[in-house]
């Protein structure tokens, strides 16, 4: 890989179609490839060049990782935008390690940017029940874990996206209905009964949406229930 870290250094962009002159991918060692090393150690401008070139956009490194993996685990999320404008998925079939919209949902903490990045997902993408999150969906995760401007995010793109918003994870039977409840946050609740989220679905305890707000009283379930009152008489 001295190469590899040639091609990167200062002043690799004018040597860049010399060194590359009929390459389709790019040899990589044990643990990693030329991407994945553009996206950690480049700028985004020699990550586009590179892909110029006819890469592979979702080589795999030892752990399993895409380089879309690499830069969202990294926060690199210019380098993302490169690799997805050109192509690079955010669900490669058989990929052995999380899936990288759940990295996303977990990690990001800009709205601008998960609005951003969440342009290039898919309906699949959004429904994608990956095993290594207890089953949980992106969107799941990004209700449960991260701030209330970066889940309403997620809400919009799944409800544009017409993914299915009755997916429950494995382990509590929880669909984002009842997880949006028992978090918190009236604005995606609003999203997602707009979008055709069911608001009486119960769990294997028999709790739904509705009745998870009502037994709440605290602030925001008093927003909440003030909400699905009025949505109620309309």
């Amino acid at each position: 890989m001295l190469l590899a870290h040639h091609l990167l250094g200062v002043g690799a962009l004018d040597r860049l179609d010399g060194l590359m002159a009929g390459v389709t991918d790019w040899p990589r060692d044990e643990e990693t490839t030329l991407l994945h090393l553009a996206v950690r150690h480049s700028r985004p401008a020699q990550l586009d060049r590179l892909l110029q070139y006819g890469l592979s956009l979702n080589p795999l490194d030892i752990d399993g990782d895409t380089p879309l993996d690499a830069a969202i685990t990294g926060r690199r999320y210019d380098h993302a935008v490169v690799l997805l404008e050109r192509g690079a998925l955010w669900t490669v079939p058989g990929k052995p390690s999380t899936g990288t919209l759940h990295r996303l949902a977990m990690t990001v903490n800009c709205q601008q940017w998960a609005r951003r990045l969440l342009q290039y997902a898919t309906r699949d993408d959004m429904n994608n029940l990956d095993d290594k999150w207890s089953g949980t969906t992106p969107l799941i995760l990004s209700l449960e874990h991260n701030n209330s401007a970066v889940a309403l995010e997620f809400v919009n793109a799944a409800v544009r996206l017409g993914a299915d918003l009755d997916l429950a994870e494995d382990d509590l039977d929880d669909t984002c209905m009842h997880v949006v409840a028992r978090k918190g946050n009236c604005a995606a609740l609003q999203a997602l009964v707009e979008g055709g989220g069911k608001l009486d679905a119960p769990n294997m305890s028999g709790e739904t949406c509705r009745s998870l707000v009502w037994a709440r009283s605290d602030s925001e379930g008093i927003r909440m229930r003030a909400y699905l009152t009025g949505a109620q008489l309309r």
